[in-house]
C-alpha cells in the first residue's frame, strides 16, 4: 500500500514530544502506543481525501486497520485491540485534535475506524464516537464512524447490540439513521458519566 509507505517515516520521526502534545489534548499513552498517530503535513483533496503536503497545515495520521480487509464495515473481533494495532491496513486518516468532528482519508476506503468484541451474550454497550481524539481518549474502544454515507453507516451500527452515544443529541442522530429506512435491532443509550470517588 503506497499510502503506509507515506505514513512509515513520519511514525518513524514521532518523539516523546510529539506524543506529550497529543497528551495534552488528553490522549492516553497507552492509545498512541496502540495505533501510532503520527504528526505530518496535510492538504485537503475536497472535503473527505487528504494528500500529503510540506508547505501546508498540520495534522496527526494512523493506520485504519480493519477486521476483514475484503469488507470495511465488518467490526467484530475476539481481540478489538489487536485488530486496530496489528490488522491489515486499509486506509490512513488525518485529523488534528483542536478540529473536533473532522478528519479525512487518504484513499477513501475505510468506513469505521475501531473494532468491537462479537455481539452475544448480553455484551457491553459499545462506544460510538463522532471524534477521532475522543476515540483515542477511550483507549480506542468502540468506533468511530469514517463513512458519510447513511446506507454504509447503518451496516455498521446494526452490527451493535447496545450503543453507547456520548450525549442526548448524539442518542437522536444515531436512532434517526438506524430508524430510515428500516427498523434495526441496535438500541442506543446515552453514555453515562464516570461516579466520582467517595
Amino acid at each position: 500500500m503506497t499510502a503506509l509507505n507515506e505514513y512509515l517515516p513520519a511514525m518513524r520521526r514521532m518523539s516523546l514530544d510529539d506524543a506529550r502534545k497529543l497528551m495534552r489534548h488528553g490522549v492516553a499513552l497507552r492509545s498512541i502506543t496502540t495505533v501510532c498517530p503520527a504528526p505530518t503535513r496535510v492538504a485537503l483533496d475536497g472535503n473527505d481525501l487528504y494528500r500529503p503536503d510540506p508547505l501546508v497545515q498540520s495534522a496527526w495520521v494512523m493506520p485504519v486497520c480493519a477486521v476483514d480487509p475484503r469488507r470495511s464495515d465488518a467490526i467484530e473481533t475476539v481481540d478489538p485491540l489487536g485488530i486496530v494495532s496489528l490488522g491489515p491496513v486499509i486506509d490512513l486518516v488525518a485529523f488534528h485534535p483542536a478540529a473536533p468532528n473532522r478528519w479525512a482519508l487518504r484513499l477513501g476506503l475505510a468506513t469505521v475506524l475501531g473494532a468491537i468484541e462479537p455481539q452475544c451474550c448480553s455484551p457491553d454497550p459499545v462506544p460510538v464516537r463522532r471524534d477521532i481524539t475522543a476515540w483515542l481518549r477511550g483507549e480506542c474502544r468502540g468506533i468511530v464512524l469514517l463513512t458519510r454515507d447513511a446506507t454504509e453507516a447503518r451496516r455498521v451500527l446494526s452490527q451493535i447490540e447496545t450503543i453507547e452515544a456520548e450525549d442526548r443529541q448524539h442518542v437522536d442522530e444515531l436512532a434517526a439513521l438506524l430508524a430510515a429506512p428500516l427498523q434495526m435491532r441496535s438500541r442506543v443509550i446515552a453514555r453515562t458519566p464516570p461516579r466520582a470517588a467517595a
